[in-house]
């Protein structure tokens, strides 16, 4: 399980925050107001920002968050999923980084729909997943009518 997010939900107003998607500034202002808590499991967040590491938000109290399938991930992992995330913005519908799909209760490293309404899950693959778990995660979204 990981304690870090590239995603928090904003306790004041209930909208989802997206790192890349507000100046700096205005992230540590939420941040130090305490009002980022994880989509997952609702527990406080805090902005992560400094030099070494690509930015994100980690739990307060460094507790593993409980979703499912969510495991620890790479910096690397984290810059992939942010650019597919940050590209698909421009031409889709919608697009959401790290969105959880109840139907299936997976969690999209990007989750998109096009302007002809098809949704699609995009996964930044790094793990060693076997062919069989890869095939598994596709098929709940294919069943769920998930691209």
């Amino acid at each position: 399980m990981s304690s870090t997010t590239l995603v928090a939900i904003r306790s004041d107003t209930g909208e989802r925050v997206t790192i890349s998607d507000l100046p700096l500034d205005a992230l540590r202002q939420l941040s130090d107001s305490h009002v980022l808590h994880c989509p997952q499991c609702n527990s406080l967040l805090t902005l992560k920002a400094g030099p070494v590491r690509l930015h994100h938000f980690a739990h307060v109290n460094l507790a593993d968050c409980d979703a499912i399938d969510h495991e620890p991930e790479s910096d690397s992992h984290r810059q992939g999923k942010l650019l597919l995330y940050q590209t698909f913005r421009r031409t889709a519908a919608v697009a959401t980084l790290e969105q959880h799909l109840p139907a299936t209760d997976q969690r999209a490293d990007v989750f998109i729909q096009m302007p002809d309404k098809t949704p699609y899950a995009l996964e930044f693959q790094q793990a060693n997943n076997s062919v069989a778990r890869w095939n598994e995660r596709h098929q709940m979204y294919r069943g769920s009518g998930v691209m």
